[in-house]
Parts: structure tokens; C-alpha cells; sequence
């Protein structure tokens, strides 16, 4: 790193969203994994790029239509753990892929699976690890917090 960064920085790369965004990126030093909604704002779009070029590598792109308070664009930032990126759309949607490959691992849907009454805003907690466990908030009557193998997608427990 260096002693002090330059008063103006140069753009290397931009890549131009179809929505607002809402959520955070994620990177590590060769790739950067973002989301973002098709121009139809009918599907979640989640794109992982070269971090030193921006050159597109894989793309995951569902069906999430509905409408919510402030734009539909996933809002949680993507979860980069152990070669796997966690992905979850404000619509309830979440993925497991392999970081490299873009390959779905596993998938679920937290309102549909748990029950859960999705808010106006969307759902919007990034997932946590801790230890071998997936750590996600459907906010369910029966399961406000679930832990996941993060591995599977087996549930674990569920408060």
C-alpha cells in the first residue's frame, strides 16, 4: 500500500448499471461482484468482473418482479467467503456460486421457504459466516435468523 494516495485518482474502468444501486460490492484483488436489475426491472442481475480491466466473467440473472419502496435493486452487498459468493436479492432470492466459475452451488428462496412477509423496503441483511454456518435474516414469524450449512443449504437452526 502506499504512504499516501494521490489528490486526484484516475478512473481505470465504469460499468453502467441498469438500475440505481443499492448494495454494496464485494472484491477481492482479482474480481468484483455487484447487483443490479435488467432495464425491464424484472429480474436481479448479479455480474462479477475483472477487477483490473472490468471485463464482465459470469453473470446470474433471475426472474424477481414486484415492486418495492424505493427501487428493486438487490441491496444487500455480496457475501465473498472460501472461493464462494453469496448472493441475495431484495425479492427473498438467495445463491451460493462458485466464485470463479459463476456456477449456482445451491439456491433458495428465504420468503417462500420460511414463510416470511417481505417488507416494503425489500430484504435487504447481507449474509454472515460464522464458523461452517450461513447466517441469514428471512425475518419470519418461526424464522427471524436461520443458519445454513453454508456449503449445502441445509438448514441448521432456525429462530
Amino acid at each position: 500500500m502506499p504512504p499516501t494516495l494521490p489528490k486526484q485518482l484516475e478512473v481505470v474502468w465504469e460499468i453502467p448499471l441498469g438500475r440505481p444501486g443499492l448494495g454494496g460490492i464485494a472484491a477481492t484483488e482479482r474480481l468484483v461482484v455487484f447487483g443490479d436489475r435488467d432495464l425491464a426491472d424484472q429480474r436481479d442481475v448479479f455480474t462479477c468482473v475483472n477487477a483490473q480491466w472490468g471485463l464482465p466473467l459470469w453473470t446470474i440473472d433471475y426472474l424477481a418482479p414486484g415492486n418495492l419502496d424505493y427501487g428493486n435493486t438487490p441491496r444487500a452487498t455480496p457475501l465473498i467467503y472460501d472461493g464462494r459468493v453469496y448472493l441475495f436479492g431484495a425479492f427473498g432470492d438467495l445463491h451460493c456460486v462458485n466464485l470463479e466459475s459463476g456456477e449456482v452451488v445451491w439456491r433458495m428462496q428465504l420468503i417462500q421457504d420460511f414463510d416470511a412477509k417481505r417488507p416494503s423496503w425489500g430484504m435487504c441483511s447481507t449474509p454472515l459466516v460464522v464458523d461452517e454456518k450461513l447466517i441469514v435474516n428471512p425475518g419470519a414469524k418461526h424464522a427471524s435468523l436461520v443458519a445454513l450449512n453454508r456449503r449445502t443449504g441445509k438448514i441448521l437452526w432456525r429462530q
